[in-house]
């Protein structure tokens, strides 16, 4: 007795597989997502930084490495009235909290919001 084995679906199977590996590269879909996140989240920061000298607004940084982004206060910039680095003074103003608290905002609105537009630039390039 002789018996068959026949596997379907093979060249599709390996086709999607390579459309998902292109996708969560830096290049990809992914990759375009984390810009798109990171990006936006900074336009946020900025723009509910409080301002009294606009140092502190001014120094504030984005970055995008690969598949990670981060924002940040400039560790070299300086409030040219005091003379103190905006990152030693933005601890101090993130811990008073509520509309001071610009990081912790923006931490929020990008898990409720733009966390979601970057699933869906994945998801589009995957469909």
């Amino acid at each position: 007795m002789t018996m068959g084995l026949e596997i379907k679906g093979i060249q599709e199977a390996q086709a999607r597989n390579l459309k998902w590996v292109a996708a969560l590269k830096p290049s990809g879909a992914f990759g375009k997502a984390i810009k798109d996140v990171t990006v936006k989240a900074h336009r946020f920061l900025v723009m509910i930084t409080h301002v009294d000298t606009g140092s502190y607004r001014a120094s504030q940084r984005m970055e995008v490495k690969e598949l990670e982004g981060r924002l940040f206060v400039d560790p070299i910039a300086t409030n040219p009235i005091s003379s103190i680095r905006p990152s030693l003074y933005s601890v101090q103003e993130e811990s008073r909290g509520g509309e001071h608290a610009a990081y912790g905002r923006t931490e929020a609105y990008v898990k409720k919001t733009l966390l979601r537009n970057g699933v869906r630039i994945v998801r589009n390039e995957l469909t």
